[in-house]
C-alpha cells in the first residue's frame, strides 16, 4: 500500500485474475521473466503473474519479499567479482549468468539485468 492511497474502509480489490499492483511491480519482465517462463511452464501447469511471483518473490529487492508460510530465504549463490571483471569478451557472459541466477533475482523491469552476490 501507500501513503499516498485515500484511507477507506473498503478493501483495495485488484481485478480478477491479475495481481495487486504491489505485487505486479515486483514480478521481472523480457529476458528474465522469458526464461523463467521457458524454465518453468513445463512444470507449473497454470504458469501465470502468481506463479512468476512465487519464483522470484523470496529474492526481491526492497522491503518486500513474498514466500509461502514456513518457507525460509534462499541462499544465492555466489559470484567472484574478481573473474566477472576478468572476463575474457562478453560472448555468452549474460546467458551464462541467467542460467545460473534467474530463480535468485527478484529485479523488475524490462531491461535485461541479472542480480549475482559478490564474494
Amino acid at each position: 500500500m501507500s501513503l499516498s492511497m485515500p484511507v477507506a474502509r473498503e478493501h483495495y480489490i485488484s481485478h480478477y485474475k491479475t495481481l495487486h499492483p504491489v505485487f505486479d511491480m515486483n514480478l521481472p519482465e523480457g529476458a528474465l521473466a522469458e526464461r523463467l517462463r521457458k524454465e518453468f511452464s513445463k512444470v507449473i501447469p497454470h504458469f501465470d503473474a502468481l506463479a512468476l511471483l512465487k519464483i522470484v518473490g523470496k529474492s526481491q529487492i526492497g522491503r518486500l519479499r513474498f514466500a509461502m508460510p514456513g518457507e525460509g530465504m534462499p541462499d544465492v549463490p555466489t559470484e567472484n567479482l574478481s573473474d566477472l571483471l576478468a572476463h575474457d569478451g562478453a560472448e555468452g557472459l549474460f546467458e551464462s549468468l541467467l542460467a545460473r541466477y534467474a530463480v535468485h533475482s527478484g529485479i523488475s523491469g524490462a531491461m535485461p539485468k541479472e542480480m549475482v552476490m559478490p564474494i
